[in-house]
């Protein structure tokens, strides 16, 4: 598992699944880069092929992204 945080605003909770749709995006400043918004969507799907996912949460003032993949183990291993 890796997490990603920050202390930002935040995704209002309604928009927490909307944000990994292609091409969806928060209302931005003016002052920030425009974005096509595949991103998220992107990293979702090829988390989701590898069997794992790509979640976002808010909690305590913090934005967490978290990437969870499952544990990798050598074929010819016991653990196999």
């Amino acid at each position: 598992m890796l997490q990603v945080g920050d202390n930002g605003p935040g995704v209002p909770r309604s928009e927490w699944e909307r944000i990994f749709q292609p091409y969806h995006r928060l209302n931005q400043p003016t002052t920030q880069t425009e974005s096509v918004g595949i991103g998220l969507s992107v990293a979702r799907q090829l988390a989701q092929l590898m069997s794992g996912d790509l979640t976002y949460r808010h909690e305590r003032g913090w934005s967490i992204f978290e990437l969870t993949l499952p544990a990798w183990v050598q074929p010819d291993s016991p653990e196999a």
